[in-house]
Order: structure tokens, then C-alpha cells, then sequence
């Protein structure tokens, strides 16, 4: 599945009709029904998304608010349509570490918090708090959002509850309320889901077997190709032994288990591991990626480890292995010059409309001598 600009044009395609019925079913109603209501989440993507060697989903419980409210949101969508682009670009310009969006508590038992201490000790980041201060943005940009809920529950201090309309609304929003949208636009190939237990149950609905359970309050489904990590919400970890700490360590331990991470230290004096050359052999292969969009993928992931490769190991170890062919359609030699010219060509083909994917393959690649390969 190519996840470029096909994720905005199956996420116009699956969730609009949606929002048109949903629109339609509340406008039955006066607006001033719904004053206080957050207007509907739906799921907002990283700028790298679409990059990320293992494509993770992190779902919550609720937005404990959502500008504009309802009222406001049906009169627009009514007159000239509502962008949800608006409300993916805070998301994707890293708005979120701030404490406003951290619900006021920059701690490790906010959402954010969580999230952040998880990508912190699975990327090797030893205060979680950098990444709340913006040192490590290129690790907060690679991943999907979701909520169990697209309108806040009766009990959150985002919603007016008692509004005439709100009991209404909630019911009409449980149809996005579901993993099999996720699923549909976004294939992710993990969720870590925090919430209620049934919460849990309705967002996912039938067909997940369980795998397993860690410390009782920890659970793994599966269902075909996609795995889920389901734990508490972290306002609720904090009251367990070991609180939030604890369950971002056991989520990092999954993660590895599971293969959903590929830990690549000192690639270039060490070589790669058996198993991270799995991994990249099977996420990079020839029926799921191109062979630019293989390279992106690994210097992505290579710059968010902060380590390098040579393009010899890239082209032979990996791109070879995962079926990729040179554009004489031979097998990659890695003798010569060709390694560093696929480099320097990949670099070429996203330098204009990907800047951020060409800095990465420019300074993840060298040649034999250590110099950068796409020079």
C-alpha cells in the first residue's frame, strides 16, 4: 500500500461521507443544542507518516476538547465545508508538547506525557523530557493519532454534558468510532490503545485474539496483520505500582518483541544485527514499497536512532535481499560508484517536495570511506 498523498485521499474518501450523515442527522436538531460540545476528532497523521519503517498508531480516550465546538462546527460545515486539514496541521507542527495540549500536566501521566516517555526509552532518549522541549522532533512526527472517542465522554472537562443535544451527538459519533477506519486509511502495524476496558471492546470491536498479558492490566490482541497493545489511559496508570514509568517500559518491550522496532547502534563499526536485518528486509520489500520509498523509510528510521549506514550495506544487505533491482534491472552489486549514485538520486527526488526525507537520506548514507554518500 503506498502511503503518500493517498493517505489524504482515502481519508477524504472514507471518513467524508461520514461526516456529511453526521452533519445531516445533527442539523435536525437547533444548533444551540450542541453549544459546548467539541466538534468531532478524526485521526490526524505525522508529516512522516508515511515514512516511518513501522507505521504505529497511538489511540487515547478523548480530546478533552476540540475548537469549534459543535454549534459553530454544523453552521460552517453547512455553509462552506470544513478543512480537518486545520486541525492536522497543529498536530503535525508538533503542537501537542506544549501543556496546553498536555492538558495542563507536562508528566509522564498526561497522554503526551506517556507517549513521549515511550519514544524515549525505545529511541534511547534518556530524559523523556528533551522530547517535550522539542530536542527530538524527528521522533514525534512518524506517527498516527486516534481517540477511542470523537466526542468526549459525559465525565471529561471538555464537554458540556448536560447540553440538549449532547447525548444525541455522542450516539450519532460512535460511527467513527472504530479500528476498521483506522485500518482502512491508515494500515498501521501497531496500536498502542490507552483506555477503559469497554471503551477498548467497542473500538475494536469482533475478530482480535488475545495473545497475551503483561502485569494483568496489559494486554495483546491481534487480528490478521495488526497488533494492539491495550493498557490503562495514563491519568488512571499513575495509581498502579510502578505508575506511567512502568507501562512506557512495558510498551517499549513489546515493541522490540514483537519486531516493531528496529534497533540499529553504531551500524557502521558493529554491521547490522539478524534481526533488524529482518526487519528491514521484510517492512522494505519489493510488494509493499518502491525502491525510493524503501530508501526513505530506512534513512528516516536511521536518523531517528541517530546512526548511519553505508550504501554498499544498504543496497546489498537490504535492497537486494527485499527484492529491489538496479535500473538495468540487475542485482545490486555494491561495487563501484553505484551504491552513492542510487543515494545521490534518491536525494534528488525529494529535495523539492520532501526536504525534510532528502536532509535524512543526505546525512544517513556514506560511502566505504565515511564521507556522505549523496555527494
Amino acid at each position: 500500500m503506498e502511503l503518500t498523498m493517498e493517505i489524504s485521499k482515502l481519508f477524504e474518501k472514507v471518513y467524508r461521507p461520514l461526516v456529511d450523515s453526521f452533519v445531516s442527522n445533527l442539523a435536525s436538531r437547533p444548533a444551540r443544542d450542541y453549544v459546548g460540545i467539541p466538534h468531532i476528532f478524526l485521526p490526524a497523521w505525522g508529516k512522516n507518516y508515511h515514512h516511518a519503517l513501522i507505521r504505529i498508531a497511538v489511540v487515547g480516550k478523548e480530546t478533552r476538547g476540540w475548537d469549534p465546538n459543535l454549534d459553530q462546527f454544523i453552521v460552517k460545515y453547512q455553509k462552506e465545508g470544513y478543512d480537518f486539514k486545520n486541525d492536522r496541521e497543529e498536530f503535525q507542527n508538533c503542537k501537542f508538547t506544549n501543556p496546553a495540549w498536555m492538558g495542563g500536566k507536562p508528566t509522564r501521566s498526561s497522554f503526551w506525557g506517556f507517549w513521549m516517555n515511550v519514544l524515549a526509552k525505545t529511541y534511547g532518549v534518556d530524559n523523556w523530557e528533551e522530547i517535550k522541549r522539542g530536542k527530538y522532533n524527528i521522533l514525534l512526527d512518524s506517527f498516527l493519532w486516534g481517540n477511542a472517542n470523537a466526542i468526549e465522554t459525559c465525565t471529561s472537562a471538555g464537554v458540556k454534558a448536560d447540553a440538549p443535544g449532547y447525548e444525541f451527538a455522542k450516539k450519532k459519533s460512535r460511527v467513527f468510532d472504530s479500528v476498521d477506519l483506522l485500518q482502512r486509511v491508515f494500515n498501521p502495524h501497531v496500536i498502542i490503545l490507552t483506555c477503559a476496558l469497554d471503551e477498548m471492546q467497542r473500538y475494536l470491536g469482533d475478530g482480535f485474539d488475545l495473545l497475551e498479558k503483561r502485569d494483568a492490566r496489559v494486554s495483546v490482541y491481534q487480528k490478521d496483520k495488526l497488533l494492539v497493545f491495550h493498557a490503562p489511559h495514563p491519568n488512571n496508570q499513575r495509581f498502579q505500582s510502578g505508575g506511567s514509568d512502568r507501562y512506557a517500559k512495558i510498551m517499549r518491550d513489546l515493541l522490540v518483541q514483537y519486531k516493531m522496532f528496529c534497533p540499529l547502534p553504531n551500524v557502521l563499526k558493529q554491521g547490522l544485527s539478524p534481526e533488524a536485518v529482518d526487519i528491514l528486509i521484510r517492512e522494505c520489500s519489493v510488494d509493499k514499497m518502491n525502491k525510493f520509498q524503501a530508501i526513505a523509510c530506512i534513512a528516516h528510521e536511521l536518523r531517528k536512532q541517530r546512526t548511519l549506514m553505508t550504501a554498499r550495506s544498504l543496497c546489498v544487505d537490504i535492497l537486494k535481499e527485499a527484492g529491489h533491482k538496479t535500473n538495468l534491472g540487475g542485482d545490486f552489486q555494491g561495487i563501484c560508484q553505484g551504491p552513492c549514485r542510487l543515494c545521490a538520486t534518491a536525494y534528488r527526488r525529494f529535495k523539492d517536495n520532501e526536504p525534510g526525507i532528502a536532509e535524512d537520506i543526505a546525512y544517513a548514507f556514506t560511502n566505504n570511506n565515511g564521507f556522505y554518500a549523496y555527494k
